[in-house]
C-alpha cells in the first residue's frame, strides 16, 4: 500500500497505474519520486511497469530526461533485485 500519493490523474485503486507512474514522472515531486521507488524498489513488476513508461516516454515525452533518468533507476533497481534474488 502507498502511504500518502499525491493527486494524480488515472489513480483509481491502490497503486500506481501506467498513467499514475507517467503523471508522477512528469509532475511529481521529489518526494512523489521517492515513495513511488520505495513501493517499486522490491517489487520487479512494479519496475517493469515504471520502466515500461519510461522507455515511452523517451522518444514521446515532453521531458525526456526525466523518462532517461527513470530508466537509469529502475536498470540499477532490477540488476540489484536479480542479484538479491539469486544470493
Amino acid at each position: 500500500m502507498v502511504p500518502s500519493l499525491m493527486e494524480h490523474r488515472h489513480l483509481d485503486r491502490p497503486g500506481y497505474s501506467l498513467a499514475a507512474i507517467d503523471d508522477i514522472i512528469v509532475n511529481g515531486s521529489f518526494v512523489d519520486w521517492l515513495e513511488m521507488l520505495d513501493a517499486a524498489a522490491n517489487d520487479d513488476k512494479q519496475l517493469r511497469r515504471i520502466e515500461h513508461i519510461a522507455d515511452h516516454g523517451i522518444s514521446h515525452g515532453e521531458d525526456p530526461d526525466r523518462y532517461v533518468l527513470w530508466k537509469l533507476i529502475t536498470r540499477r533497481f532490477r540488476t540489484a533485485l536479480r542479484q538479491k534474488t539469486a544470493s
